[in-house]
């Protein structure tokens, strides 16, 4: 599997592997950086897998490089994925 090396998107996978009942430290991870070095890497032919988040997993579906094959939302479930604070004082204005 390519994929981040840590940070919210290695997380919420090791999460999803976990309410999914699959053991993360089976997995043969392989971590080249971010993003951007996750994709070369799998267009460059290492890992079966890929672990990224859009839009790089649709453009390699479009480039005819590999399929979207799952989804960890659906098994994490709602979350706050990007959240925004805000004080009470704000929210009493009428900008909020």
């Amino acid at each position: 599997l390519v994929c981040f090396g840590g940070g919210q998107p290695r997380a919420m996978f090791m999460y999803a592997c976990h309410k999914a009942g699959i053991d993360f430290s089976k997995i043969n991870l392989i971590t080249p950086g971010g993003a951007a070095d996750i994709d070369k890497a799998f267009r460059d032919g290492l890992g079966d897998y890929v672990q990224q988040q859009g839009p790089f997993p649709q453009q390699l579906e479009k480039d005819g490089i590999g399929h979207v094959v799952a989804q960890v939302g659906p098994q994490i479930g709602p979350n706050g994925f990007s959240s925004l604070c805000a004080t009470p004082e704000w929210l009493a204005t009428d900008t909020a």
